[in-house]
Protein backbone atom coordinates (compact mmCIF):
# COMPACT_ATOMS: atom_id res chain seq x y z
CA UNK A 1 0.00 0.00 0.00
CA UNK A 2 1.22 3.68 -1.00
CA UNK A 3 1.17 3.94 2.60
CA UNK A 4 3.14 1.62 3.71
CA UNK A 5 5.67 2.67 1.70
CA UNK A 6 5.73 6.57 2.93
CA UNK A 7 6.15 5.01 6.55
CA UNK A 8 8.98 3.11 5.03
CA UNK A 9 10.78 5.82 4.13
CA UNK A 10 10.06 8.23 6.68
CA UNK A 11 11.67 5.76 9.04
CA UNK A 12 14.52 5.15 6.86
CA UNK A 13 14.96 9.18 6.36
CA UNK A 14 15.28 8.97 10.41
CA UNK A 15 17.89 6.71 10.65
CA UNK A 16 19.51 8.44 7.92
CA UNK A 17 19.38 11.43 9.73
CA UNK A 18 20.51 9.60 13.16
CA UNK A 19 24.23 8.49 11.38
CA UNK A 20 24.59 11.61 9.76
CA UNK A 21 24.39 13.01 13.16
CA UNK A 22 27.06 10.36 14.98
CA UNK A 23 29.73 12.08 12.17
CA UNK A 24 31.92 10.97 9.05
CA UNK A 25 32.69 7.77 10.37
CA UNK A 26 28.86 6.77 9.65
CA UNK A 27 28.90 8.04 5.94
CA UNK A 28 28.74 4.37 5.01
CA UNK A 29 25.79 3.85 7.15
CA UNK A 30 23.81 6.23 5.60
CA UNK A 31 24.75 5.20 1.98
CA UNK A 32 23.28 1.92 3.02
CA UNK A 33 20.04 3.50 4.42
CA UNK A 34 19.60 5.73 1.13
CA UNK A 35 19.95 2.67 -0.77
CA UNK A 36 17.12 1.27 1.01
CA UNK A 37 15.32 4.32 0.07
CA UNK A 38 15.90 3.71 -3.09
CA UNK A 39 14.65 0.39 -3.21
CA UNK A 40 11.10 1.41 -1.52
CA UNK A 41 11.10 4.33 -4.33
CA UNK A 42 11.65 1.43 -6.39
CA UNK A 43 8.70 -0.19 -4.93
CA UNK A 44 6.34 2.57 -5.13
CA UNK A 45 7.01 3.42 -8.41
CA UNK A 46 8.90 6.64 -8.38
CA UNK A 47 11.28 5.57 -10.67
CA UNK A 48 12.85 9.31 -10.98
CA UNK A 49 13.19 10.39 -7.11
CA UNK A 50 15.04 7.10 -6.62
CA UNK A 51 17.76 7.60 -8.70
CA UNK A 52 18.56 10.76 -7.01
CA UNK A 53 18.84 9.07 -4.02
CA UNK A 54 20.49 6.05 -5.13
CA UNK A 55 23.44 8.17 -6.95
CA UNK A 56 23.88 10.01 -3.52
CA UNK A 57 24.49 6.81 -2.01
CA UNK A 58 26.98 5.81 -5.09
CA UNK A 59 28.62 9.41 -4.41
CA UNK A 60 29.29 8.97 -0.31
CA UNK A 61 30.45 5.39 -0.84
CA UNK A 62 32.76 6.35 -3.64
CA UNK A 63 34.20 9.45 -1.22
CA UNK A 64 34.96 6.72 1.51
CA UNK A 65 36.40 3.54 -0.39
CA UNK A 66 36.70 4.37 -4.01
CA UNK A 67 34.51 2.75 -7.07
CA UNK A 68 35.01 -0.71 -6.32
CA UNK A 69 33.81 -1.13 -2.69
CA UNK A 70 31.70 -3.73 -2.79
CA UNK A 71 28.92 -1.95 -1.13
CA UNK A 72 27.91 -0.13 -4.08
CA UNK A 73 27.11 -3.76 -5.78
CA UNK A 74 23.00 -3.81 -4.43
CA UNK A 75 22.83 0.03 -5.31
CA UNK A 76 24.60 -0.86 -8.84
CA UNK A 77 21.65 -3.31 -9.65
CA UNK A 78 18.87 -1.47 -7.53
CA UNK A 79 19.95 1.75 -10.03
CA UNK A 80 20.25 -0.49 -13.33
CA UNK A 81 16.45 -1.59 -12.11
CA UNK A 82 15.44 2.32 -11.74
CA UNK A 83 16.98 2.99 -15.47
CA UNK A 84 15.06 0.28 -17.25
CA UNK A 85 11.94 1.67 -15.26
CA UNK A 86 12.42 4.25 -17.48
CA UNK A 87 13.24 3.34 -20.97
CA UNK A 88 16.97 3.34 -20.80
CA UNK A 89 17.49 -0.20 -21.31
CA UNK A 90 21.23 0.00 -22.86
CA UNK A 91 22.39 2.43 -19.73
CA UNK A 92 20.77 -0.49 -17.60
CA UNK A 93 22.40 -3.12 -18.80
CA UNK A 94 25.95 -1.09 -19.40
CA UNK A 95 25.46 -0.32 -15.84
CA UNK A 96 24.86 -4.26 -15.16
CA UNK A 97 27.78 -5.43 -16.95
CA UNK A 98 30.87 -2.82 -16.29
CA UNK A 99 29.95 -1.63 -12.69
CA UNK A 100 27.80 -4.59 -10.43
CA UNK A 101 28.83 -7.66 -12.10
CA UNK A 102 32.52 -6.79 -11.48
CA UNK A 103 32.20 -6.17 -7.79
CA UNK A 104 29.92 -9.81 -7.53
CA UNK A 105 32.84 -11.37 -8.73
CA UNK A 106 35.14 -9.89 -6.74
CA UNK A 107 33.68 -10.30 -3.86
CA UNK A 108 32.05 -14.03 -4.71
CA UNK A 109 34.53 -15.30 -6.97
CA UNK A 110 33.91 -15.88 -10.55
CA UNK A 111 31.89 -19.33 -10.10
CA UNK A 112 29.54 -18.29 -7.03
CA UNK A 113 25.94 -19.34 -7.66
CA UNK A 114 25.16 -15.02 -6.60
CA UNK A 115 27.24 -14.24 -9.68
CA UNK A 116 25.30 -17.12 -12.11
CA UNK A 117 21.71 -15.64 -10.49
CA UNK A 118 23.43 -12.14 -11.87
CA UNK A 119 25.14 -13.18 -14.94
CA UNK A 120 21.27 -14.53 -16.03
CA UNK A 121 20.28 -11.08 -14.59
CA UNK A 122 22.26 -9.33 -16.88
CA UNK A 123 20.85 -11.18 -20.07
CA UNK A 124 17.23 -10.42 -19.30
CA UNK A 125 18.82 -6.54 -19.10
CA UNK A 126 20.72 -6.99 -22.34
CA UNK A 127 17.76 -8.82 -24.04
CA UNK A 128 15.51 -5.50 -22.80
CA UNK A 129 18.19 -3.62 -24.26
CA UNK A 130 17.70 -5.56 -27.81
CA UNK A 131 21.19 -6.76 -27.51
CA UNK A 132 20.47 -10.56 -28.40
CA UNK A 133 24.73 -11.28 -29.04
CA UNK A 134 25.26 -9.90 -25.31
CA UNK A 135 22.31 -11.09 -24.02
CA UNK A 136 23.80 -15.10 -25.14
CA UNK A 137 27.23 -14.10 -24.17
CA UNK A 138 25.84 -13.35 -20.32
CA UNK A 139 23.55 -16.46 -20.54
CA UNK A 140 26.29 -18.75 -21.93
CA UNK A 141 28.52 -17.46 -19.06
CA UNK A 142 25.90 -18.36 -16.56
CA UNK A 143 25.39 -21.92 -17.83
CA UNK A 144 28.89 -22.13 -17.40
CA UNK A 145 29.12 -22.10 -14.02
CA UNK A 146 28.85 -24.79 -11.68
CA UNK A 147 26.76 -26.98 -14.48
CA UNK A 148 25.86 -29.64 -11.87
CA UNK A 149 24.84 -27.36 -9.29
CA UNK A 150 20.92 -27.01 -9.34
CA UNK A 151 19.71 -23.37 -11.04
CA UNK A 152 16.76 -24.26 -12.40
CA UNK A 153 15.04 -20.79 -12.61
CA UNK A 154 18.51 -19.50 -14.32
CA UNK A 155 19.18 -22.12 -16.23
CA UNK A 156 15.47 -22.70 -17.49
CA UNK A 157 16.26 -18.46 -18.72
CA UNK A 158 19.43 -19.31 -20.30
CA UNK A 159 17.88 -22.20 -22.64
CA UNK A 160 14.78 -20.06 -23.35
CA UNK A 161 17.03 -17.10 -24.52
CA UNK A 162 19.10 -19.80 -26.65
CA UNK A 163 15.95 -21.06 -27.98
CA UNK A 164 14.59 -17.49 -29.43
CA UNK A 165 18.19 -16.26 -29.93
CA UNK A 166 20.27 -18.85 -31.17
CA UNK A 167 20.95 -18.26 -35.05
CA UNK A 168 23.01 -20.59 -37.81
CA UNK A 169 22.94 -23.94 -35.31
CA UNK A 170 19.46 -25.31 -35.85
CA UNK A 171 20.98 -28.37 -33.40
CA UNK A 172 21.85 -26.35 -30.40
CA UNK A 173 18.58 -24.03 -30.60
CA UNK A 174 16.69 -27.39 -30.59
CA UNK A 175 18.71 -28.71 -27.44
CA UNK A 176 18.18 -25.85 -26.06
CA UNK A 177 14.57 -25.70 -26.31
CA UNK A 178 14.32 -29.87 -25.53
CA UNK A 179 16.30 -28.95 -22.71
CA UNK A 180 14.03 -25.64 -21.18
CA UNK A 181 10.98 -27.69 -21.88
CA UNK A 182 12.66 -30.90 -19.64
CA UNK A 183 13.29 -27.84 -16.81
CA UNK A 184 9.75 -26.75 -16.79
CA UNK A 185 8.32 -30.20 -16.46
CA UNK A 186 10.79 -30.56 -13.33
CA UNK A 187 9.85 -27.78 -11.73
CA UNK A 188 6.33 -28.23 -11.74
CA UNK A 189 6.99 -31.81 -10.89
CA UNK A 190 9.11 -30.41 -7.89
CA UNK A 191 7.08 -27.62 -6.90
CA UNK A 192 9.81 -25.38 -7.42
CA UNK A 193 7.09 -22.45 -8.71
CA UNK A 194 7.12 -20.81 -5.72
CA UNK A 195 9.04 -17.07 -6.76
CA UNK A 196 6.34 -15.52 -8.88
CA UNK A 197 9.11 -12.95 -9.94
CA UNK A 198 11.37 -15.90 -11.00
CA UNK A 199 8.30 -17.25 -13.59
CA UNK A 200 7.32 -13.76 -14.56
CA UNK A 201 10.68 -13.27 -15.88
CA UNK A 202 10.48 -16.99 -17.69
CA UNK A 203 7.23 -16.05 -19.39
CA UNK A 204 8.72 -12.60 -20.36
CA UNK A 205 11.62 -14.41 -21.67
CA UNK A 206 9.42 -15.33 -24.53
CA UNK A 207 8.70 -12.41 -25.86
CA UNK A 208 12.25 -11.02 -25.64
CA UNK A 209 14.30 -13.75 -27.13
CA UNK A 210 11.74 -13.86 -29.83
CA UNK A 211 11.28 -18.16 -28.69
CA UNK A 212 8.79 -19.58 -32.00
CA UNK A 213 4.92 -19.81 -30.62
CA UNK A 214 4.96 -23.41 -31.67
CA UNK A 215 8.55 -23.96 -29.93
CA UNK A 216 7.81 -27.49 -27.82
CA UNK A 217 8.34 -25.18 -24.43
CA UNK A 218 5.74 -22.17 -24.50
CA UNK A 219 2.81 -24.17 -24.62
CA UNK A 220 3.60 -26.03 -20.85
CA UNK A 221 5.58 -22.77 -19.69
CA UNK A 222 2.50 -21.00 -20.11
CA UNK A 223 0.21 -23.41 -18.63
CA UNK A 224 2.35 -23.40 -15.49
CA UNK A 225 2.71 -19.97 -14.85
CA UNK A 226 -0.94 -19.73 -15.03
CA UNK A 227 -1.15 -22.35 -12.34
CA UNK A 228 1.15 -20.67 -10.49
CA UNK A 229 -0.51 -17.20 -10.91
CA UNK A 230 -3.44 -19.04 -9.45
CA UNK A 231 -1.34 -20.98 -6.56
CA UNK A 232 0.53 -17.96 -5.32
CA UNK A 233 -2.39 -15.62 -6.01
CA UNK A 234 -0.16 -13.24 -8.14
CA UNK A 235 -2.44 -10.58 -10.16
CA UNK A 236 0.51 -9.50 -11.87
CA UNK A 237 2.01 -13.30 -12.81
CA UNK A 238 -1.53 -13.76 -14.26
CA UNK A 239 -2.00 -10.67 -16.21
CA UNK A 240 1.70 -11.04 -17.69
CA UNK A 241 1.15 -14.87 -18.20
CA UNK A 242 -2.18 -13.96 -20.33
CA UNK A 243 -0.67 -11.71 -22.36
CA UNK A 244 1.81 -14.22 -23.23
CA UNK A 245 -1.11 -16.64 -24.19
CA UNK A 246 -2.60 -13.86 -26.30
CA UNK A 247 0.42 -13.33 -28.21
CA UNK A 248 1.11 -16.84 -28.77
CA UNK A 249 -2.03 -17.63 -30.02
CA UNK A 250 -2.21 -14.24 -32.58
CA UNK A 251 1.02 -16.06 -33.86
CA UNK A 252 -0.32 -19.17 -34.71
CA UNK A 253 -3.46 -17.30 -36.45
CA UNK A 254 -6.01 -18.65 -33.49
CA UNK A 255 -7.43 -15.15 -33.53
CA UNK A 256 -10.57 -16.18 -31.10
CA UNK A 257 -8.51 -17.56 -28.43
CA UNK A 258 -5.82 -14.92 -28.79
CA UNK A 259 -9.14 -12.42 -27.80
CA UNK A 260 -10.41 -14.92 -24.76
CA UNK A 261 -6.55 -15.05 -23.47
CA UNK A 262 -6.50 -10.60 -23.56
CA UNK A 263 -9.71 -10.72 -22.27
CA UNK A 264 -8.52 -12.48 -19.31
CA UNK A 265 -5.40 -10.40 -19.30
CA UNK A 266 -7.01 -7.22 -18.90
CA UNK A 267 -8.92 -8.80 -15.96
CA UNK A 268 -6.32 -9.44 -14.23
CA UNK A 269 -4.55 -5.90 -15.01
CA UNK A 270 -7.63 -4.09 -13.93
CA UNK A 271 -6.86 -5.95 -10.32
CA UNK A 272 -3.79 -4.30 -10.35
CA UNK A 273 -2.87 -1.94 -7.65
CA UNK A 274 0.28 -0.34 -9.16
CA UNK A 275 -1.19 2.66 -11.66
CA UNK A 276 2.05 2.47 -13.40
CA UNK A 277 2.00 -1.12 -13.90
CA UNK A 278 -1.31 -0.92 -14.90
CA UNK A 279 -0.52 1.67 -17.71
CA UNK A 280 2.51 -0.63 -19.05
CA UNK A 281 0.48 -3.91 -19.43
CA UNK A 282 -2.58 -2.42 -20.32
CA UNK A 283 -0.60 -0.68 -23.88
CA UNK A 284 0.92 -4.11 -23.95
CA UNK A 285 -3.00 -5.37 -24.15
CA UNK A 286 -3.77 -2.80 -26.69
CA UNK A 287 -1.11 -3.69 -28.93
CA UNK A 288 -2.07 -7.19 -29.20
CA UNK A 289 -5.53 -6.25 -30.18
CA UNK A 290 -4.30 -4.20 -32.61
CA UNK A 291 -2.30 -6.89 -33.99
CA UNK A 292 -5.09 -9.31 -33.74
CA UNK A 293 -7.42 -6.87 -35.41
CA UNK A 294 -5.11 -6.27 -38.21
CA UNK A 295 -4.60 -9.84 -38.37
CA UNK A 296 -8.35 -10.45 -39.31
CA UNK A 297 -8.42 -7.61 -42.02
CA UNK A 298 -5.91 -9.54 -43.78
CA UNK A 299 -7.12 -12.70 -43.38
CA UNK A 300 -9.03 -15.01 -45.89
CA UNK A 301 -12.91 -14.18 -45.79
Amino acid sequence: HRNDFAIAEAHFWRAADAYRSLGPDHEPDVAAVLSNIGAVRIQSERADEAEVVLRDSIALVEASFGPDNPLLANTFQNLGSVLGEQGRARESAELLATRELPLRVAAYGPTHAVVRDRLCGLGMAWLRAGDGAAALDAYARCLAIAPSQPAPHADLRAHLARCGLLRGDEAARRASCDRARDLVDEAAAGDRWRDSVEVEAAVSTLALAGVPADAPVVEPLLARAVEAGRDRGSTYLLAVTHLAVARRDLDLGRHADADAALTRARESIAGLRRPGTRATLTADADRIAAGIAARRSTSPR
